[in-house]
């Protein structure tokens, strides 16, 4: 098989996250990473006496755990707040992104609707020069993949 040639990096993504699955907020100018977990499917196994390999059945998904990592900043509508909020209140959230940017054609991954369950208060060091990092952890029953309109 070739070398593929149609490898995307990352220059051009979007996310959003929603508060209520159907407003959106793009939060690309602050976000920079995004690390989703496997989703995982259980599976059984048994042995009989007869044969030597297992019987293997499949069941229902896990949860998926998806860690966002923005720049921290201090606006009242910038995500930290927002979704410290969210945090807090332990209201849902809905989050969705896509690689190759917002552009008609492009696959966009989206959530259900789901919880954070952790996030991140702005640690500070005053021999770093980088930005402060922010950031969250989504816990979300699924993501499905769609493509943009």
């Amino acid at each position: 098989m070739a070398q593929t040639t149609g490898a995307l990096s990352a220059r051009n993504a979007v996310v959003d996250y929603s508060l209520d699955g159907t407003t959106w907020t793009t939060i690309g100018g602050f976000q920079n990473k995004i690390e989703a977990t496997n989703q995982v499917r259980k599976t059984g196994e048994a042995f009989t006496f007869d044969g030597d390999t297992p019987i293997i059945t499949a069941g229902k998904r896990e949860s998926m755990k998806i860690k966002y990592t923005y720049v921290y900043t201090e606006g009242s509508t910038d995500p930290q707040e927002a979704l410290r909020a969210r945090f807090e209140g332990a209201l849902a959230v809905f989050v969705r992104w896509a690689p190759a940017g917002a552009t008609s054609g492009n696959f966009r991954y989206a959530s259900a609707s789901g919880f954070i369950s952790d996030f991140m208060y702005p640690a500070v060091d005053a021999s770093n020069a980088a930005p402060i990092p922010g950031g969250f952890t989504v816990v979300v029953p699924s993501v499905t993949k769609a493509l943009i309109p």
